[in-house]
């Protein structure tokens, strides 16, 4: 049995009221990832509301090839629109649990309840 990893994202996109958008920061998401796919983890990804979460431009390098990698793929994509909802998850059913940052997580990752139990 492969173990199971969970890399949480979040779901906030807008940095307070000024409409200027934001969300995870692409090396926190994709570096963690390659480590544990390669260590033989199945990683699921969730967030505090589930489904599409945002990648902060700003965090967006090419120049790193684990970036790059991982934006070239569509299951990475995928993943990233179609993260599960915190509230699904049975948290004993992982072996990890990562907390992946950017900007948006300090907007939803301290409110969410449910993240904290």
């Amino acid at each position: 049995m492969s173990k199971k990893a969970l890399l949480l994202v979040t779901s906030h996109f807008a940095f307070g009221k000024t409409g200027l958008r934001t969300g995870f920061n692409l090396r926190d998401v994709t570096h963690p990832l390659f480590e544990l796919e390669r260590a033989g983890h199945r990683v699921d990804l969730a967030s505090p509301k589930g489904g599409a979460t945002f990648l902060d431009e700003n965090s967006r390098d090419l120049a790193d090839p684990i970036n790059r990698d991982y934006l070239e793929r569509a299951t990475f994509i995928h993943r990233i629109e179609n993260t599960l909802a915190i509230k699904e998850i049975d948290p004993r059913s992982y072996s990890a649990v990562i907390l992946a940052g950017g900007w948006g997580a300090l907007w939803d990752f301290p409110e969410s309840m449910i993240l904290h139990r």
